[in-house]
């Protein structure tokens, strides 16, 4: 759970970079990913208490104009 919740972490700051560097088709991929990772840590038997404490709480979305 551990792994996954540091897995998470990274895909969290790999997100930002994206966004930073003006990456969105690909800091959308990456939240994508950040977000199923977070999924399975919560949907994980007995897990979401474990690893509630390594968790972020969920992210608030900006809504990103399609241009």
């Amino acid at each position: 759970m551990h792994q996954l919740a540091r897995i998470l972490n990274n895909l969290r700051q790999l997100e930002h970079l994206a966004e930073d560097d003006g990456l969105a088709d690909a800091a959308a991929l990456i939240a994508a990913t950040a977000d199923a990772a977070e999924a399975a840590i919560r949907a994980a038997p007995g897990a979401a208490r474990a690893a509630a404490p390594l968790l972020p709480p969920a992210p608030v979305r900006r809504l990103r104009s399609v241009a």
